[in-house]
Parts: C-alpha cells; sequence; structure tokens
C-alpha cells in the first residue's frame, strides 16, 4: 500500500469512528427491510406458503429487535394499492387460508386504501355523499378483517393501530371507552409505560 492509500485507509477508520453505531449497520439493517415488489409478485402468483414464510420472519426479526416495529407497517402497506386484481389475489389467500392473521391483515390494509381513495384526501365537511358512503363500505370492510387479524394474534399491535383509525373516520370517537381501551392495549403491547401511565389516568 502506498502512503496515499495507507492515508486514505487511516482516514475510513477514522470517520467510521465517528459515526454513530447505528449508521455502521445500517447496510445489514437495510437487508431486513420488507421488499414490497417481491411481496406484490408473491400475490399475483399465489405463492401464500412464501407470504406466511416472509410475514412470520419480518415478526421473528422485531420480536427479536432486529427490526423496527414500521418495518412490519411498510410491509403491509404492500397491499396499499387499489388494483382490482390484487383483490383477487387477497380474496383467494383468505378463502384458502381463512385463520391465516396475514392474509386478513393484508386484506383489511387494501380496503383502508380504497377508502382513503373516496374520500379523496378532503376534509368531511367537503367529502360529497357519495364519497362518504363509499368511504364508509371499505372502512367497515377493513374493520371486519382487521378485528379478525386482532382475534387471530391478539399480541399484534398492528390491527389495534388500523381499527382505531377507521372507527375515527367512521365518527366513532364519541366511544371514547373504546378508543382508550384499544390506545392502552397498543400502548402495552408497544411497552411504553410513560404514556401508559397517562392514558390510565
Amino acid at each position: 500500500m502506498d502512503g496515499v492509500g495507507f492515508i486514505r485507509a487511516r482516514l475510513i477508520v477514522l470517520l467510521c469512528s465517528l459515526l454513530p453505531s447505528n449508521l455502521l449497520f445500517a447496510a445489514k439493517e437495510l437487508s431486513l427491510q420488507p421488499d414490497k415488489s417481491m411481496i406484490l409478485q408473491f400475490a399475483r402468483e399465489h405463492k401464500f406458503t412464501d407470504f406466511e414464510t416472509y410475514f412470520d420472519g419480518l415478526y421473528a426479526n422485531y420480536q427479536q429487535g432486529r427490526a423496527h416495529e414500521a418495518w412490519l407497517l411498510q410491509a403491509y402497506h404492500a397491499f396499499y394499492n387499489s388494483a382490482p386484481k390484487l383483490l383477487d389475489h387477497l380474496n383467494l389467500w383468505v378463502t384458502q387460508r381463512p385463520d391465516s392473521y396475514h392474509a386478513v391483515m393484508g386484506r383489511g390494509v387494501y380496503f383502508v386504501n380504497l377508502g382513503w381513495l373516496y374520500r379523496d384526501g378532503k376534509w368531511m365537511k367537503d367529502t360529497a355523499v357519495i364519497q362518504k358512503r363509499g368511504l364508509e363500505a371499505f372502512l367497515n370492510r377493513a374493520l371486519t378483517d382487521m378485528q379478525r387479524a386482532a382475534q387471530l394474534r391478539p399480541a399484534a399491535f398492528l390491527p389495534y393501530s388500523d381499527i382505531i383509525g377507521v372507527h375515527g373516520n367512521l365518527g366513532a370517537f364519541r366511544k371514547l371507552r373504546l378508543f382508550m381501551k384499544l390506545l392502552l392495549v397498543i400502548l402495552v403491547l408497544m411497552r411504553n409505560a410513560y404514556l401508559m401511565n397517562i392514558v390510565i389516568c
């Protein structure tokens, strides 16, 4: 190694020593993040066993502290898609595996997205009646799937998060007791002791 190469190598070592430790492992972490294109390919090819294996792997990484909960959300957001054919794939997945948490969760996310599309990003007061009907129809379908997902996997936090969001857009925040119970469940699952004390008080 020549003098310039030696100096360059030493500078790299020095810079790495100054970086936060989480950045040093960024490349490794990227390999664990969800691949939405692969998830959609599984759907198109009806590789439901691969679906289950992939999502179970993501959950295992999360439970072992190797993945952030946001990555789970990103994975399911592969179904945040309005392609009509995708619903056919999701319906088949649920039909073939009615007790699959991942199947009903994925379809629920799909329905949530369709509901938002009907609302068209407007304030509710500016949303047309026909749009509100579409919003409510799809959010109610989403709610059915999310509640089923929560039954299948009570310790998972994502269904409860979506249930709260759906209830809010269906005007159900008036049912404060239900909302607070769901919020408390999420905080317990996320082990946020500080916010739990606020909610309980």
